[in-house]
């Protein structure tokens, strides 16, 4: 059974840093990304911003994927760092992080934002399903390709809370 909470103990941050050092690794070829993870990985929770929340799902208890929510600006937040661990994949560990970080933000958010990068075609594909739409650049990202989207949270008629694979 597939469970979905938000981090906040040594053990669930553990956890996530494994995870992040995962992706790292398993997208070790693009530079761009490891700069990023590498440094994020090693030094959580005391390097993480206040104005956001990381989110663990754990398949009978396994940590199998994660997912960061971030405030941006009034009424906007952004998804970052959604990984599913390979063993994971196939699922449906990846489409129940992100309806849960969504039901999640349209408590408090009207805007949700992600950037994809061009190798992640399977998540494009999530995205654009559960309702996000290709938008201009918002901040600068350095690799080549990177996709943006944008989804409005107030057109979204979900209940906020946990959703189940």
């Amino acid at each position: 059974m597939l469970r979905i909470v938000e981090v906040s103990s040594p053990f669930q941050w553990t956890h996530v840093k494994n995870l992040l050092l995962e992706y790292g690794r398993t997208h070790n070829r693009h530079e761009a990304v490891l700069r990023d993870i590498q440094p994020i990985g090693e030094h959580l929770p005391s390097t993480y911003p206040a104005n956001g929340s990381f989110y663990l799902a754990l398949w009978n208890d396994q940590p199998a994927g994660c997912v960061e929510l971030c405030k941006r600006s009034d009424g906007t937040c952004e998804m970052r760092r959604l990984f599913v661990s390979g063993q994971f994949r196939g699922k449906r560990v990846g489409k129940a992080l992100v309806k849960d970080v969504v039901n999640r933000a349209s408590q408090d958010y009207q805007i949700m934002r992600i950037d994809t990068h061009p190798w992640m075609r399977a998540a494009e594909s999530l995205y654009r399903s559960i309702g996000f739409t290709e938008v201009e650049a918002y901040r600068y990202n350095p690799v080549k390709g990177v996709r943006f989207y944008e989804l409005d949270l107030n057109r979204r008629q979900q209940r906020p809370g946990s959703y189940r694979a």
